[in-house]
């Protein structure tokens, strides 16, 4: 008997191909780019991942419930105060989402198998996921560096005790950076990043953004992406210096810091208002941001300047994002720091 022909998945109806291909295309809960072992893509999982933006602790009181929300998929800006109860949520949390790692990267073999499979599969790996690119991230989790570590030892000879474990997490670290400034920046990926509709961005801080903005920029002007989201936690993450200031003076800090006459944010708020997108937004941390974002977002929470006038008000609805972010009010943003430029009034053609 003659072996089936591969090509008679492509005499079934194009609606019915889409349908097949998205089992192994499409990952409904999002994609966190380079979160995996190795490096690799894994698909988001609801519930774990959840577990990861509320601090990975089961036993917090509800003193500490905002503090221990600082840490984030990948385990930035954990509170050096968490319990050891906490301690153990996480352990739990961590081995939850082990064992329910999925793989996204993208199925290359199938791209591989013909031209049509490449524009049909590309299409809908490409065009409906959404890629998370975490770059605020202290380091991996505990799990990804342990592997990590493992593999190092390896190619090292079993020579451990050479190298400590702050440089094995430093080598994670690099490795999981190259991951996620590959996707963005090297010349082997502009096709297939120019094909991305979605993404959300995670910043660690506002200055730092210039070249994730650059190729956001490219990928919405000599691509698909409509869709952005960009989170920025420079406060609620703090690094460097800011993270050993005492709390008056970090407090001080957070309500005297300003972004209006910053050209970063004004390059942000360039890609935010481009008329090609479909969708913009613009997040700050619930649990601590500075207090220049209060005049642009609707809501508070303790320790926000706009909680000085909550108490006064009634009604107030709940603006933020779901996962710990508020939204802020993009057209209220470009009114206050950057007013009628030029920039700013570009309209789509046949808009």
């Amino acid at each position: 008997m003659a072996p089936a022909k591969f090509e008679r998945f492509f005499d079934l109806p194009g609606e019915l191909r889409e349908h097949i291909l998205s089992h192994v295309c499409v990952f409904p809960t999002g994609i966190w780019v380079g979160g995996g072992i190795d490096g690799r893509n894994v698909a988001l999982r609801p519930g774990t991942i959840a577990d990861f933006h509320r601090g990975l602790g089961t036993t917090r009181n509800a003193t500490n419930v905002t503090r221990a929300q600082t840490t984030n998929l990948g385990g930035y800006g954990a509170d050096a105060s968490t319990t050891e109860g906490e301690r153990e949520g996480g352990d739990r949390a961590e081995g939850r989402l082990e064992e329910e790692e999925e793989c996204a990267d993208p199925p290359v073999n199938l791209f591989l198998a013909s031209p049509v499979l490449y524009r049909e599969a590309g299409d809908l790996y490409y065009g409906r996921n959404v890629f998370y690119l975490d770059f605020a991230s202290n380091g991996w989790s505990k799990r990804q560096r342990r592997e990590m570590s493992k593999k190092l030892r390896a190619s090292r000879g079993g020579q451990a005790a050479l190298h400590s474990e702050d440089e094995d997490t430093a080598a994670a670290n690099v490795m999981m950076a190259d991951v996620r400034a590959k996707l963005l920046g090297h010349p082997d990926t502009v096709v297939s990043r120019r094909r991305i509709r979605s993404v959300v961005v995670d910043l660690r801080r506002l200055a730092s953004s210039a070249f994730v903005v650059s190729e956001l920029q490219d990928m919405v002007l000599n691509g698909a992406l409509e869709r952005i989201r960009v989170n920025i936690l420079e406060a609620g993450v703090p690094s460097g210096s800011q993270q050993r200031l005492p709390s008056q003076t970090r407090g001080r800090w957070l309500q005297t810091v300003d972004y209006a006459e910053n050209p970063a944010l004004r390059a942000l708020l360039v890609l935010l208002t481009d008329p090609n997108l479909e969708r913009a937004q613009l997040g700050v941390p619930v649990w601590e941001h500075a207090w220049f974002w209060c005049s642009f977002h609707e809501g508070a929470v303790p320790g926000c300047a706009a909680s000085a006038t909550a108490s006064a008000q009634s009604g107030q609805r709940d603006t933020t994002t779901g996962d710990g972010f508020f939204e802020v009010q993009i057209p209220r943003l470009v009114s206050s720091c950057v007013g009628d430029s030029a920039e700013f009034r570009i309209k789509k053609v046949g808009g």
